[in-house]
């Protein structure tokens, strides 16, 4: 087996204390100094694991939508202050599609969602793979779907195709810098799992989006998760599963935005945001 990214054949063992207990370990490219799952499962069974709908079982539909109702916000925010309605965007991994719908909500009627797994899909996703996807895009965005891929670098190639001149990817993934994956072991574990085939860092992600041919690439760390969810795992080790901290009080908020504004200057979030144009 070798490097998910530059083929390298030399994987340095990191760990193999995952969130599942299995055969899965995660190793390190000694090369590009790219983390990822090891062994890769099939693809056959990369896609039973999400028809089976295996990521999610622990949570219903609606607790996943509660969950992730800030996010939503937070990335239809950005859409509606940079970019105008009339623009046509295709959601990669679109879900629940709970992104989409909040979209058109709020008047960008051009939008499409992709979902292959049938145990997400809304009844108005596209299904196809991306792969056979022709259609040209203005916008194209990837919300924590990078890291479930077999091969991130063909995607994104894939992907600029599919964009038309000027065109803007948007990515979101999670950050391997992250500072609670230095201070928590219990994060540690939890944050290694199974659906997740890669891990990223803001120069590692940013050199594999320039190497697909995007330029203007930038990549930027945010924090979703408040300083509550922090204290919480080093205080009990245990993840938020049910009501997972997003805000904070509003009279500890200024707590909250000075921890934020500190994860950001030291890259040590736990989210990475990244553009590319066409």
């Amino acid at each position: 087996m070798s490097c998910i990214l530059c083929k390298n054949s030399e994987l340095l063992f990191i760990t193999d204390q995952l969130r599942q207990i299995g055969e899965y370990k995660i190793v390190k490219c000694t090369q590009c100094g790219h983390y990822q799952l090891f062994p890769l499962p099939t693809k056959k069974e990369n896609i039973q694991f999400y028809e089976d709908n295996q990521q999610d079982k622990l949570s219903g539909v609606s607790m996943v939508e509660d969950r992730l109702h800030v996010d939503t916000q937070r990335r239809v925010d950005y859409m509606r202050y940079n970019f105008p309605k009339e623009i046509s965007i295709l959601d990669v991994g679109t879900g629940y599609g709970h992104f989409v719908t909040a979209m058109r909500k709020i008047g960008f009627e051009n939008i499409d969602g992709q979902e292959p797994s049938s145990g997400r899909a809304p009844v108005w996703a596209i299904q196809e793979d991306i792969e056979n996807l022709d259609y040209q895009y203005d916008i194209i965005t990837l919300f924590h779907v990078l890291e479930h891929v077999f091969d991130p670098k063909s995607l994104l190639k894939k992907i600029r195709n599919l964009l038309n001149p000027g065109g803007v990817v948007l990515i979101e993934v999670p950050n391997i810098d992250e500072a609670l994956m230095n201070s928590s072991p219990a994060y540690t574990k939890f944050n290694f799992f199974r659906a997740h085939l890669s891990y990223f860092n803001a120069s590692i992600l940013e050199n594999l989006i320039v190497s697909t041919g995007f330029k203007e690439v930038s990549v930027h760390p945010i924090q979703r998760y408040s300083v509550l969810n922090v204290l919480n795992w080093l205080k009990t080790g245990e993840p938020q599963l049910e009501n997972p901290s997003f805000i904070v009080p509003n009279k500890y908020k200024f707590i909250d935005n000075a921890f934020r504004d500190k994860m950001v200057e030291n890259g040590t979030t736990d989210t990475l945001w990244a553009r590319g144009v066409v």
